[in-house]
């Protein structure tokens, strides 16, 4: 949708999404310990306090409003997302509702995946779907899966402090450039708002964390930055670089995804629903953590790998024709599966800086998120 005060209004959608939500993290924070809103799992030691779940709400609310204070509804038609932003909206809004019912009192697999399929569907709908294929059908179909498996596999990566978020933050600030690239301002006026609302959340999220995102914050999160990569690729020059520029900026929370359920199936986790429903701590939080890591460590190993694949993405979409961004993806891609390197060069930089990122303190991995892995219903099962 059209930006309202030219080029102002990016900077200034980003400004008050991040004031919305530390306003609103820090009013959750202390309203849903007094609405029984909290994750005991998370207990760090005898007589700590749960820990607040509805930063989700808080990030939510903070995108929404940024976004739709500084976008140009009437003129939507000739920039971008038009109606479809507000579908997408009511779509996330739907994730949030689930996700707080998820959070409170714990939901069937099988209602989880109908709701979140039945919000991929209408934000596939409202026209945020690929066009990579001549069947209409068949690009619906790979859009809501896209949609949903993205929505699960961000809420894997929140199972420990700031790394959905961090993810989240890093992954819109790519497809709010690629969109920009391709004059889809709509795009990256609500990619913007994401960055602003994530990294707002993130002042009270990042290690040790006092409030979580919740069922409610990672899915929404998912489901945005799946539209967004879906709105960035449409402008892009061929199928492969669609395929680049949609995968990227996303590609930390795929590949983790991929990475966990292939070494379960290695282990013996040949049945669909043993794979589905497996409550191991594998994902890639928890498998920085066993290289000794402290969780400061993680959340920003996982940042840097997650700008450091997202980087081509942008490439391909300033430069589509130039081979050098050909040989930037298959260098990143290639360092992806380094998850040790990249761990070991962070504490390197922790212990020159002085061990200023923080103490030993237990990393917060979440059992309700490996609660979530046993009642979601696809492949990208959130059990963190």
């Amino acid at each position: 949708m059209a930006a309202s005060f030219g080029q102002w209004s990016y900077a200034l959608c980003l400004a008050v999404s991040f004031s919305l939500a530390v306003i609103l993290s820090a009013v959750l924070r202390w309203v849903a310990p007094r609405a029984g809103m909290v994750d005991r799992a998370s207990l760090r030691g005898k007589g700590a306090a749960a820990t607040p779940l509805l930063g989700g709400v808080g990030a939510y609310l903070a995108v929404a409003v940024s976004y739709l204070l500084f976008a140009d509804l009437p003129a939507g038609r000739q920039a971008g997302l038009d109606r479809r932003g507000l579908w997408l909206l009511v779509g996330a809004g739907m994730m949030v509702v689930l996700g707080l019912f998820d959070d409170r009192i714990g939901l069937r697999a099988r209602f989880r995946l109908g709701v979140q399929l039945l919000g991929a569907a209408a934000v596939a709908a409202a026209g945020i779907r690929f066009s990579w294929f001549p069947w209409a059908v068949l690009n619906y179909a790979v859009s809501i899966v896209w949609l949903v498996g993205l929505m699960n596999a961000i809420n894997c990566l929140d199972c420990a402090d700031g790394c959905a978020a961090g993810i989240g933050s890093i992954g819109a600030g790519a497809f709010s450039l690629i969109a920009l690239a391709h004059g889809n301002l709509g795009a990256a006026m609500m990619a913007v708002a994401l960055v602003g609302g994530c990294t707002g959340f993130l002042a009270f999220n990042f290690p040790p964390a006092s409030i979580f995102l919740g069922d409610a914050g990672s899915t929404f999160l998912g489901l945005v930055l799946g539209a967004l990569a879906i709105e960035s690729s449409q402008s892009a020059s061929g199928g492969f670089a669609q395929l680049w520029v949609a995968a990227l900026p996303a590609a930390v929370p795929v590949w983790d995804i991929v990475v966990v359920h292939f070494r379960r199936y290695r282990a013996g986790l040949r049945s669909l629903r043993g794979l589905l429903e497996s409550k191991g701590q594998d994902h890639l939080p928890h498998r920085l953590r066993e290289t000794g890591l402290r969780p400061q460590e993680v959340a920003l190993t996982i940042y840097f790998m997650a700008a450091l694949v997202a980087t081509p993405g942008v490439v391909v979409a300033y430069h589509s024709s130039g081979s050098l961004a050909l040989a930037i993806e298959i260098t990143a891609l290639g360092l992806i599966a380094g998850e040790r390197p990249f761990g070991a060069l962070v504490a390197r930089l922790s212990h020159v800086m002085g061990g200023s990122l923080g103490g030993e303190a237990p990393i917060s991995v979440r059992s309700k998120a490996a609660e979530v892995g046993a009642q979601s219903g696809v492949s990208a099962a959130m059990d963190g």
